[in-house]
């Protein structure tokens, strides 16, 4: 079995920034561990850099739902939720030909345009921004698996708070690793365990 240098390359750079990701030691100055906001940086980088490769090899998108804007008749009169995205796709909220897969990069007010606005106009409103695939497209991974890891990126991002636990960014870290893990072993680990375990 060939294993995916994508996924092997995604878990080695999440392990490395694991192993920095350390407590903590309060005000006393020999305390080396990477400050939050660095770690953030870092996370961000990795998220970004790997998503634009998804998005490339394995028809992985993310598409912005605009849920409102100060055209609130053009919504009303809409059965619709407008959608955007940066790649020119058509794409119509709950597109057959995409899967839906329930997890979102964002949910929340930012300064947009939404299509129901006339000229484009930029205007700060609701959006929510979906994360899918394409169906028709045959590729060598698990979507759905790789979209389950990168989302944990996110979850872990969002925990790098200034003075979060890092144990919050650890634990959703780890967990991107072990479904990466499943996806690079022939058979998942409990499969594994169960066929191997002596008795």
């Amino acid at each position: 079995m060939r294993v995916n240098s994508y996924l092997v390359e995604l878990r080695r750079e999440i392990i490395e920034v694991i192993t920095g990701v350390k407590n903590a030691n309060g005000s006393f100055y020999w305390d080396n561990s990477t400050p939050n906001f660095a770690t953030k940086r870092n996370l961000v980088s990795l998220y970004d850099k790997y998503f634009s490769i998804a998005s490339k090899m394995y028809g992985i998108y993310k598409v912005t739902r605009h849920t409102s804007c100060p055209n609130e008749d053009s919504h009303l009169m809409s059965t619709e939720f407008p959608t955007t995205n940066e790649y020119g796709l058509s794409v119509q909220y709950g597109d057959d030909n995409f899967k839906w897969t329930g997890y979102q990069y964002y949910q929340g007010e930012r300064e947009c345009s939404c299509p129901l606005c006339p000229n484009d106009k930029v205007t700060k409103h609701r959006v929510i921004d979906d994360l899918i695939y394409d169906k028709s497209k045959v590729v060598s991974v698990n979507r759905d698996e790789l979209i389950k890891a990168l989302y944990c990126i996110l979850m872990a991002i969002d925990n790098s708070k200034p003075k979060a636990a890092r144990s919050s960014i650890r634990e959703c870290l780890l967990e991107a690793v072990l479904i990466i893990n499943d996806q690079i072993l022939p058979m998942p680990i409990e499969s594994f365990i169960s066929e191997n375990s002596l008795n």
